[in-house]
């Protein structure tokens, strides 16, 4: 009986041995893929995961089962295991992609502001925007406060600025009246925001320039843009902007100059058309 006893422990032993081996394994493929329990199935090796889940709930191992349950569209238990993980980024990108799965969009944009995740903050501001431009801006506008506090990188606050003034300029050409006159302000107010962040942009300077000629501020326009053309002398965008202004200032010379320089870098760009028609 003793014999039996030391037997079957030992064989416990062995079992919980190779348990664990194959775990380390299941470690190593997370980031060196198809070596460690390559030689086993998917689901033998996923089977062996869940089993070391049970006893040691280890956050590697509930990512990779979350990940593996949602790819498998089983979302009730890529949930279930994604909740067992602790509050990192990780979680709520699981979370995330989850709750976008099953179709709850307003949910999902709020676990992508949690990890934050900057590319799908993006996707969700643009989704939301189009149900709603209200809750679209005021997401984003969330998410740039969010970022700013995590310490972000410059750039990115920049980007996220640009893209709540296109949401506010898009939803400007479906208002009238006061409520258009907000979202074309709140729209010039991002991006000017945006070119103060990444002052050599020429997308922002360009946008902001844009924007204050729409919102009849020449002086302005001409201001951004005359930025945008000093930091690329090509940019054809720039010459005609500028040149557009000087139509609305009523300096007909000046635009036609500018309009010559335009068309002799890039005759069929919109802006340079946009020009021509107003000369003409």
């Amino acid at each position: 009986m003793l014999r039996a006893a030391l037997a079957a422990t030992l064989g416990l032993s062995c079992a919980l041995l190779a348990l664990v081996q194959c775990s380390s394994d299941a470690m190593a493929t997370r980031f060196v893929p198809h070596k460690g329990i390559a030689f086993l199935s998917h689901s033998m090796a996923r089977d062996i995961e869940s089993r070391i889940f049970a006893i040691d709930p280890a956050p590697f191992l509930a990512e990779d089962l979350s990940r593996d349950a949602l790819a498998s569209n089983h979302l009730e238990t890529a949930e279930r295991i994604a909740i067992r993980m602790p509050p990192t980024s990780w979680r709520n990108e699981l979370l995330m992609q989850i709750e976008d799965r099953r179709g709850h969009v307003q949910l999902a944009s709020e676990f992508a502001l949690a990890a934050p995740d900057p590319v799908a903050i993006a996707t969700f501001a643009t989704r939301l925007a189009r149900q709603n431009p209200e809750r679209g801006y005021a997401y984003l506008q969330s998410a740039i406060a969010r970022i700013r506090s995590l310490g972000a990188h410059p750039d990115l606050l920049a980007l996220q600025e640009w893209q709540s003034g296109v949401i506010a300029a898009t939803a400007s050409l479906g208002a009238k009246g006061h409520a258009r006159t907000r979202w074309t302000e709140l729209a010039l107010a991002c991006y000017e925001r945006a070119a103060r962040i990444s002052p050599y942009s020429q997308t922002y300077l360009l946008a902001a320039g844009t924007q204050a000629w729409l919102n009849g501020q020449p002086t302005l326009s001409r201001r951004y843009f005359a930025r945008a053309l000093a930091i690329d002398p090509q940019s054809v965008n720039a010459l005609a902007g500028l040149g557009v202004v000087a139509v609305a200032l009523g300096h007909r010379a000046e635009a036609q100059n500018y309009l010559r320089r335009a068309r002799a870098i890039d005759p069929s760009a919109s802006f340079v058309r946009t020009l021509e028609h107003l000369v003409h």
